[in-house]
């Protein structure tokens, strides 16, 4: 880990300023969240512009404890350097700049420095890829729905199969023979450990009338579900790698509502 500059020896004062725009363009939205629908790319995004607001000429020197290779550096291209490698995305490093000096090393922030590190992030991101067995991810394997208990709602029983543990993003959908398509009644993220419980999703009645407009008791019905691995900061490195096919499950469902038998309480034997 590199050490924070103990001093530095010269900076602008246009410096100081590109310094202060940056600190406050992490904390806000540089990108508007439509110019991406994932978010990890629109806080790339964000980080890419903080780092290019630092004024090229800013550095710091002299940083006599940092390991060797950083005691001198320009601000904005140890900036992009980190974001290249926390991104694994060598394209940054062409704009990683080595600061030369006669009395200190700045090899360590430099274009090259930057491409064998990122190689390097590549590398461990590849074997921890292979070592992963995804044909275990969760997948739908059927549904139950049931009257709720309290008389007027519903209850649908998700049950999978599988024992990859992480986050997964469900969705449920329903429609009729005539609407113009699915609606969404519930978009949500969970998590999945080993062997799974089957997961109770509580069904409002007023809300998928809402959502129908209309009574549904006698409907024909259509539910759709999806259940799709989440992509999150521990697997985005590869997730784009795993086959839709297996990170994603679908099932439909056709049933009125009318004729799911009356709500019974559980025995226990």
């Amino acid at each position: 880990m590199i050490v924070t500059a103990r001093y530095i020896l010269r900076q602008t004062t246009a410096g100081l300023v590109s310094l202060l725009f940056a600190a406050v363009a992490f904390g806000a939205a540089l990108v508007s969240p439509e110019a991406s629908a994932d978010q990890f790319d629109n806080r790339k995004y964000q980080r890419v512009a903080a780092c290019r607001s630092i004024s090229a000429s800013v550095y710091s020197t002299g940083m006599i404890f940092n390991p060797a290779g950083y005691e001198t550096m320009f601000e904005r291209s140890r900036c992009l350097q980190r974001l290249a490698i926390d991104e694994r995305d060598v394209v940054l490093c062409s704009e990683v700049k080595e600061r030369k000096s006669l009395f200190f090393d700045g090899s360590g922030v430099s274009e090259q420095s930057c491409r064998t590190q990122v190689s390097e992030r590549l590398d461990r991101n590849a074997q921890e890829f292979a070592a992963r067995d995804f044909t275990t991810i969760h997948r739908l394997k059927s549904l139950e729905f049931s009257r709720n208990g309290n008389g007027k709602d519903f209850d649908l029983v998700v049950i999978t199969d599988g024992s990859y543990a992480g986050r997964y993003d469900l969705d449920i959908r329903i429609s009729t023979p005539n609407s113009s398509g699915p609606v969404s009644i519930e978009q949500k993220s969970y998590p999945y450990g080993g062997p799974n419980v089957p997961r109770t999703i509580f069904l409002r009645r007023s809300l998928l009338a809402d959502r129908l407009g209309g009574p549904i008791e006698d409907m024909e019905l259509t539910f759709e579900i999806t259940l799709q691995l989440a992509k999150t900061a521990g697997n985005r490195s590869y997730y784009d790698r795993i086959a839709d096919d297996l990170r994603t499950s679908r099932l439909t469902v056709e049933l009125r509502l009318s004729e799911l038998p009356p709500w019974r309480p559980r025995t226990i034997e």
